[in-house]
């Protein structure tokens, strides 16, 4: 395949680290990809996606692999967003993670996978020259495996490349590679069956059953299901099970409803941490109601009394939340008297 030529060119295991580095990941991408790497977690996706849900992967199984390929469109690199190998059963997984619809996914899905078949052979031949099999000294077995860099013992590890889609509703793009020909109806009859089809496996944020799962992804894919819906949202982040959540937990939901800020606190004699949005929301609305409170009047008395039952009606539903007094003044800047007056509304 072109892009796979010299030595160095080849040698495509770079560490996390440097590809976060050179800024190929935006800020909800990183979230995700940290957050859905962890092993538990992607052990339970696996199970849920390719062995019915049987506890088949163990964590203890996977190993995480960086793997950035030569791009074939062009100058640049290719990269996963997640890759992991299930050392017990000799089989590559690859997770993509989408925001949005992609309608040439089937075939960046069958570029990902013939590259990181392209990489296995590559490694094999490697392998065979450093032992001098095929080296300039050594008499190839035959022209055949000189050629193709494998023997007639060696084999492959299968790679399957699965998609979660994290947008809202369905994912909208192509999801076989049969999908993106243009052909006449006529000669699609007729090459029916002849044309290689490459699919992949979707999941969808907005369809799956959140019950399945033992881990934080059970409240990861609620929270999913609830986007847009303030008051469903308040009623998840004041539950039992999202008041343990752990913080990367917290943040990756976070990032994947879209909140540009995000307030976490420590909960009060839980070992855990609480979803603030509901703090955002109420003071949003507090504002909205003072402005509009102070619209109404016209006058610049009435403006100022606005701002004041804006401020007073933010440290209140804040209370309510049952925020401490230091994190209140700290995000409001109120005085103790607005802190106290609030108390006594």
């Amino acid at each position: 395949m072109a892009g796979f030529g010299k030595a160095e060119d080849r040698n495509i295991l770079r560490s996390a680290r440097e590809y976060r580095r050179k800024g190929r990941m935006g800020r909800k991408d990183l979230t995700g990809k940290d957050y859905f790497a962890e092993w538990e977690r992607f052990a339970e996706l696996l199970n849920f996606t390719f062995y019915e849900g049987e506890n088949v992967v163990q964590k203890e199984d996977l190993s995480r692999v960086v793997r950035v390929y030569p791009s074939l469109r062009g100058t640049g690199e290719m990269g996963r967003d997640i890759f992991m190998k299930d050392k017990e059963r000799n089989v590559y997984y690859g997770l993509e993670l989408e925001t949005e619809s992609d309608y040439s996914m089937p075939e960046r899905v069958m570029v990902y996978d013939a590259c990181e078949l392209e990489q296995q052979i590559w490694e094999i031949g490697r392998k065979h020259k450093e032992e001098r099999k095929f080296g300039e000294d050594a008499a190839p077995e035959s022209y055949r495996e000189k050629k193709s860099r494998m023997g007639e013992g060696d084999f492959l590890h299968p790679v399957i490349t699965f998609v979660l889609y994290l947008g809202t509703g369905h994912f909208e793009g192509r999801k076989g590679l049969l999908e993106l020909f243009d052909v006449p109806v006529k000669t699609a009859a007729m090459l029916k069956g002849k044309i290689p089809d490459y699919d992949f496996p979707l999941l969808e944020a907005d369809y799956i059953n959140p019950d399945y799962f033992r881990t934080d992804l059970k409240e990861f894919f609620q929270a999913m299901q609830c986007r847009g819906n303030k008051e469903k949202l308040n009623a998840l982040f004041h539950s039992e099970s999202f008041l343990r959540l752990k913080e990367d937990a917290a943040r990756a939901i976070a990032a994947h409803l879209g909140w540009k800020r995000l307030t976490i606190k420590a909960a009060k004699e839980k070992e855990g941490f609480v979803l603030c949005k509901a703090l955002e929301e109420l003071m949003e609305d507090a504002r909205t109601a003072g402005r509009r409170e102070g619209q109404a009047s016209g006058m610049s008395k009435g403006e100022r009394k606005g701002k004041k039952e804006e401020r007073i009606s933010i440290i209140r539903n804040m209370q309510r939340e049952g925020m401490d007094r230091a994190l209140i003044v700290k995000l409001t800047g109120c005085t103790s008297k607005e802190f106290a007056l609030a108390a006594e509304r």
